[in-house]
């Protein structure tokens, strides 16, 4: 009788999935219907791609489920960091045709192997970037959950950003000690963007996996930023959309080891970012 007992138990436990690899991992938008003909857009995805390079597209106009009745356009291949490039160039696509709205909503999917990590996050995601975040339940026969941003546009952003990148394995992640060989990058960047707390310095290191280390002074910092190229690069492209919200003539002054600098836009800086 225990026995029988023990092997009904075992049939009504439920079967556990093992995490989704998010390097293999397809990103997901959702599209709302009134919007899909400008998703469809050729040039639009092929400008997409050219700037963040090695993704593809794909929008599917409905998933024909009750759960979800947008459109849903696919991020594809490339690198985890490419993924999410491409992501938030689309939400700030889906913000630009809600202009005459204070407040942005988008619905983003993330795998329900990893849903137990994104809840015990989710507070401290809504209040450091003032969003509202509700998660939806498991999708029958999907691999996903649904997960829906509100807030001001560049707090979605942001916000989404942030949810993506909490589902990294934090023990499986790259080293974040920065060795002697990983290149090295040193500007000047404005102390009033960094935060009471330097938040921003933080949030670099936590999410961009780098190392950084900070000379505070007034009205600029010398900050400096090592790691892994990918990273480095990554961290970088932060650095860039953290100083837009200064004027795009704004001086960025890149410095050198050899205590040789030189002054550019971030608008410059950006573009040479991208090449």
């Amino acid at each position: 009788k225990m026995s029988s007992r023990h092997s009904r138990s075992r049939s009504r436990s439920p079967y556990k999935k093992s995490p989704v690899d998010l390097s293999k991992y397809s990103f997901k938008l959702g599209i709302p219907s009134a919007h899909i003909s400008h998703f469809s857009d050729t040039e639009l995805i092929l400008k997409i791609r050219s700037e963040v390079g090695g993704i593809t597209l794909a929008l599917n106009e409905n998933l024909e489920m009750p759960e979800f009745s947008d459109g849903v356009i696919k991020i594809q291949n490339g690198s985890f960091y490419q993924k999410l490039s491409a992501l938030k160039t689309l939400i700030e696509e889906l913000s630009k045709l809600n202009q005459s709205q204070e407040r942005l909503s988008v619905e983003v999917f993330v795998p329900d192997s990893h849903f137990s990590t994104l809840l015990s996050r989710k507070d401290q995601i809504q209040t450091s970037t003032s969003t509202e975040i509700s998660i939806g339940n498991r999708i029958k026969h999907f691999e996903d959950r649904i997960i829906k941003v509100t807030g001001r546009p560049r707090d979605v952003k942001y916000a989404v950003e942030k949810v993506y990148r909490s589902l990294l394995d934090k023990k499986s992640s790259p080293e974040r000690k920065a060795q002697p060989d990983k290149p090295t990058v040193k500007f000047m960047f404005p102390s009033q963007l960094l935060g009471r707390n330097k938040e921003f310095l933080k949030r670099l290191e936590d999410y961009a996996f780098v190392e950084t280390r900070c000379n505070s002074s007034e009205p600029d910092s010398i900050i400096t930023i090592k790691g892994k190229l990918e990273y480095l690069q990554d961290a970088l492209r932060d650095v860039m959309s953290k100083l837009s919200e200064l004027s795009s003539n704004e001086p960025f002054k890149l410095l050198a080891e050899e205590s040789v600098s030189r002054k550019c836009t971030s608008r410059e800086f950006s573009r040479e970012l991208r090449d």
